[in-house]
């Protein structure tokens, strides 16, 4: 998933589609939103390999580090705070 790989502090390469992706993927910080086009198989053929390229021309180390700041605000812990937090304020 999304989530795994950012905290595994892998980059992503996506494209760039509803549910999930934009929701994670900050294009050009912890990974590429690539465009999209339903049945044109070549062109999201084609623009995953574009967003391969920028991954090997970007500071990898960088990106890496951006990974595992995204992901902070999903970790389990803080996830449950809020849970606590809004039980708290019934």
């Amino acid at each position: 998933t999304y989530i795994e790989a950012l905290n595994a502090g892998l980059p992503i390469i996506t494209f760039k589609a509803r549910f999930g992706a934009i929701e994670l993927v900050q294009d050009g910080e912890n990974g590429f939103l690539q465009p999209f086009k339903r049945d044109d198989d070549n062109y999201n053929i084609n623009q995953l390999v574009e967003g391969i390229k920028r991954l090997i021309s970007s500071d990898y180390a960088q990106l890496q580090a951006n990974t595992q700041t995204s992901v902070k605000s999903f970790q389990n812990h803080v996830i449950a705070g809020k849970w606590r937090n809004l039980i708290d304020e019934l």
